[in-house]
């Protein structure tokens, strides 16, 4: 599907000020904490860690959006038409909680000696807290379900980002020791490209992953 740019946002309890990070139809990621949304003479609808939203641009600019505490989103622009005639999901999604209040947010970088290994990821909320990030260039994104299963997972020639929705992802990686994380529901995993692979991905559940495909975001 395609995609403007990728931006994040740290938010503290309380009212948003500027839910909308751009004047365009919105896709939200919700990675961690409570956000809870209220149309003029609409429900109030709350969302949380691994719940997706689109909003239209009339909709970004009316609303009112209050968050919980540790709340962290993630945000790209799509077209007015998304998600089009094909969406729907194909199988109800496992709702696996995952353990603390934060997202997991981990890139698989390539070592010295030409192995992959796990590192932080603080870059991507790195805006100052109720600020929008500057937007990361991504090339398109999709959804993805796999269902109590495991495959090789290839970075490719370019960076892909996997944001969890649901159930379970425990990726395997190499490296002078073999490693491993386990990602949930908000937690977020980069690829970087390029990165020695094949890495093992194993799948509980019925996990609903959005993969985006990124310029390098640094």
């Amino acid at each position: 599907m395609r995609a403007d740019g990728l931006r994040t946002i740290t938010l503290s309890e309380g009212l948003v000020p500027r839910f909308a990070s751009q004047p365009s139809a919105l896709v939200t990621f919700v990675a961690s904490g409570a956000l809870a949304l209220v149309l003029p003479n609409g429900p109030r609808l709350e969302f949380g860690s691994g719940d997706v939203l689109f909003t239209d641009v009339a909709a970004g600019a009316t609303l009112t959006a209050h968050a919980g505490r540790q709340t962290h989103l993630l945000q790209i622009g799509v077209e007015a038409d998304w998600p089009g005639a094909t969406s729907g999901l194909d199988v109800p999604a496992t709702i696996i909680p995952r353990r603390g209040g934060l997202p997991k947010v981990k890139r698989i970088v390539r070592g010295t000696d030409s192995r992959s290994y796990f590192a932080d990821f603080e870059e991507l909320f790195s805006a100052p807290e109720g600020d929008w990030s500057p937007p990361c260039r991504i090339d398109g994104f999709r959804f993805i379900c796999w269902e109590d299963s495991d495959l090789d997972w290839r970075m490719g020639a370019i960076d892909h980002m996997a944001v969890v929705l649901s159930g379970e992802m425990q990726m395997d990686i190499g490296g002078t020791r073999a490693s491993a994380e386990v990602f949930r529901a908000g937690d977020i995993c980069l690829g970087e490209a390029p990165a020695s692979g094949p890495h093992r991905a194993r799948f509980l559940g019925a996990t609903y992953v959005a993969t985006l495909a990124l310029h390098r975001l640094g």
